[in-house]
């Protein structure tokens, strides 16, 4: 269940060479899905929104998404219970490996520990708040600053749908009419 307004969506197609990038889902802008849109599912115990990743082109009854792993998907987190906010990004990495998610340019003297949740914070409005992004696995501290290593809160192995946050589209004036021609 959720307040969010939601398009429901089955996985298409997924690329073996680029697994943890992205997949094709079934909808499209004539199902009201717009580039941007974040893609959620429920994620832990209590089934908040977990964020999956988002739309990155839409064509008429079909989408391309990008998941939370790709190094393009970047979203500003928070880790729970602390004031220290970073960029969350995905890292390259072969077919072989699970990907891992990097919450980076944290205070060079923050506090952070395994387990912690780290949550999307909403600076940019492209992500709402508090969707679950992951959970801290390791930390590294650096001389300028550090950052996190954390495991995406949603499985990103076994996908076969996927929830389509609607975006809210901004009421604007009608262009003035058209002059007739002379």
């Amino acid at each position: 269940r959720s307040e969010l307004a939601l398009i429901p969506a089955k996985i298409i197609v997924r690329k073996t060479s680029a697994w943890y990038r992205g997949a094709t889902i079934d909808k499209g802008w004539h199902q009201g899905v717009q580039d941007g849109s974040p893609v959620i599912l429920p994620a832990g115990s209590q089934g908040r929104a977990g964020l999956v990743g988002r739309v990155a082109r839409t064509a008429e009854n079909e989408s391309e998404i990008l998941f939370i792993t790709d190094e393009l998907c970047k979203v500003a987190g928070q880790v729970e219970g602390t004031s220290e906010r970073g960029i969350l990004e995905g890292v390259r990495v072969s077919t072989s490996r699970r990907p891992e998610l990097r919450l980076r340019f944290l205070a060079r003297d923050a506090k952070i520990e395994k387990n912690q949740r780290v949550h999307s914070w909403d600076n940019t409005n492209r992500f709402p708040p508090n969707l679950m992004l992951g959970t801290v696995v390791d930390f590294r501290p650096g001389d300028a600053s550090s950052e996190a290593i954390v495991e995406p809160a949603v499985n990103l192995d076994d996908l076969p749908y996927v929830f389509v946050m609607e975006q809210k589209v901004e009421d604007k004036p009608a262009p003035p009419p058209a002059a007739p021609p002379r």
